[in-house]
């Protein structure tokens, strides 16, 4: 089977849709499936990341397009896309994101005839942060359910998400739930490496993971290290991720009006390894999202058998066990999430727990199990197309 994956951005970028994208055409290549990615040049935040072009990685092959000069929050249009896809043959392209390629691969879908999937990643409840973007929210949710038809396949990843396709009037028929995010076999088996940043370290490790943004909820977790400091001064806080400037310049200016320099690193976006890393190394990791669905960066985390400590809202719970692999809290409460935290600092036994219930949880929810499902998706489009 050929398959093209079209996605706004893709790794080395970082981010859930592009870690999704990535690990689920590596593990098509590894079945014997052809894959090709259809990306941009630049990252998430539109900075440059490579030349256009084409190249192989991990035996996928990845298409760099320019983007346009025309951007709205994380969206543009990528040109020559349609020449692209001409030249792939594809019999499946799998589009990810709420953004105009899909349009236009439901344009050219009768006349080059591959069967075509969306992934739409739930826009509303992560947060749209551009006001052009929300203005054109409502339109282009009605353009899709009137164009429904020449889809094939709707994934979502729970059902939340399907819940809100339903409620955007997008037949339930056509929806499949497949979980995402979910976990590389490798993954469960990592057993980490020193890292520098932490060697002399004597107290417990908090760390954060993910872009630096206001709906991350960063502020409250520095709230939150501030009274957790009052009974733990040796207390080491780890903060990295893709950073939105000015935010990330709020909460530096935080770390130091508290006096936490001692205590809290920041951090820009990190190595993958360096990511898997510091989880192994950390005491308990902390996801305080105000506005989010389901990072990844959670599953990851209690898949090297790390407890966490996040927040009750969208699909978070169902990704983590409240009690048995983690710590849920209301959003925006920087007394609970201390609460949390220090919880898991203070006992061993609770931690071994959460630990060992982390890791088996996460085994259950694996990356070859959601590919199972795709690839049964994929292979039913093509056979209701003969």
């Amino acid at each position: 089977m050929k398959v093209a994956i079209v996605s706004p951005f893709y790794t080395p970028s970082i981010g859930g849709v592009e870690t999704i994208a990535r690990d689920t055409a590596e593990e098509l290549v590894r079945r014997g499936h052809e894959v090709h990615v259809v990306t941009i040049t630049c990252d998430n935040t539109w900075e440059k990341i490579a030349e256009a072009g084409e190249v192989m990685i991990g035996g996928v092959v990845i298409h760099r397009l320019n983007p346009s000069s025309l951007k709205i929050g994380y969206s543009t249009l990528m040109e020559g896309l349609k020449g692209t896809v001409e030249e792939i043959r594809p019999d499946i392209v799998h589009s990810h994101n709420l953004h105009p390629h899909l349009f236009q691969l439901i344009g050219w879908k009768q006349e080059m005839g591959y069967g075509l999937v969306a992934q739409l990643h739930y826009p509303t409840v992560t947060g749209i942060d551009s006001v052009v973007a929300r203005g054109l929210y409502r339109p282009t949710m009605w353009n899709l359910a009137r164009n429904q038809g020449k889809v094939d396949g709707v994934v979502a990843h729970g059902a939340k998400e399907r819940d809100w396709l339903v409620g955007e009037k997008i037949d339930e028929e056509r929806i499949r739930i497949i979980r995402y995010p979910a976990v590389p076999a490798p993954l469960l088996e990592y057993e980490g490496n020193i890292v520098p940043e932490l060697e002399g370290v004597d107290g417990p490790v908090v760390l954060y993971i993910g872009r630096i943004t206001w709906r991350k909820g960063v502020h409250v977790l520095v709230d939150a290290v501030e009274a957790l400091v009052e009974e733990a001064p040796n207390l080491r806080v780890v903060i990295a991720g893709p950073p939105e400037k000015a935010y990330f310049e709020r909460i530096r200016s935080a770390v130091e009006q508290k006096g936490l320099q001692n205590n809290v690193l920041l951090e820009g976006a990190l190595s993958e390894e360096k990511k898997y890393d510091y989880m192994c190394a950390a005491t308990v990791f902390v996801s305080p999202s105000i506005k989010d669905i389901h990072p990844i960066t959670l599953l990851e985390a209690q898949a090297l058998g790390t407890p966490v400590v996040s927040t009750n809202i969208a699909a978070i719970p169902d990704i983590v066990r409240d009690g048995e692999t983690g710590i849920l809290v209301e959003p925006e409460d920087p007394e609970a999430l201390k609460e949390a935290i220090g919880k898991i600092m203070r006992d061993a036994a609770l931690r071994r727990r959460l630990s060992q219930g982390a890791r088996e949880w996460a085994s259950h929810l694996s990356l070859e199990s959601s590919v199972d499902s795709l690839e049964i998706l994929y292979s039913n489009i093509l056979e209701n197309r003969r």
